[in-house]
């Protein structure tokens, strides 16, 4: 299955649109009445992040948990059921791993960036405050 590739759901199949039950969401700590699966409450009564608008790249062959891309459902199966997960899904999440630190890097670059080069305006800006004597 390739990262751009959708998984699809029963939902997406024509299949029936399962609910959660009042009295399930209630002990998943929620009081909504009907969630429905794979657009509503997790195991641990967090909603997820798959919103109406958006399709669902995979879901979670061990708890059913939907993901909007495909590296958030390889990083979640290679950490929270690392046991039993796959060799390709072991594969598939040191990929997506190894791509998450190299975004993350580069995202602390612009932020340094971003502080160095607002140091900079600061420091000028204070510079021509005390020379033209307004400070």
């Amino acid at each position: 299955m390739s990262e751009n590739e959708p998984v699809t759901t029963e939902s997406e199949r024509g299949g029936s649109d399962a609910q959660v039950p009042a009295s399930d969401a209630e002990t998943l700590g929620e009081d909504r009445g009907t969630v429905a699966a794979g657009r509503g409450v997790d195991r641990a009564g967090l909603e997820t992040l798959v919103r109406d608008g958006e399709s669902v790249a995979g879901a979670c062959p061990y708890c059913d948990r939907p993901f909007a891309t495909r590296a958030a459902y390889d990083l979640h199966v290679g950490e929270v059921h690392e046991d039993a997960c796959s060799a390709s899904e072991r594969e598939a999440y040191a990929d997506a791993l190894a791509a998450e630190e190299d975004e993350l890097f580069y995202f602390h670059l612009r932020v340094v960036a971003g502080l160095a080069a607002l140091y900079t305006v600061l420091v000028l800006v204070y510079m021509v405050a005390l020379g033209s004597g307004f400070l």
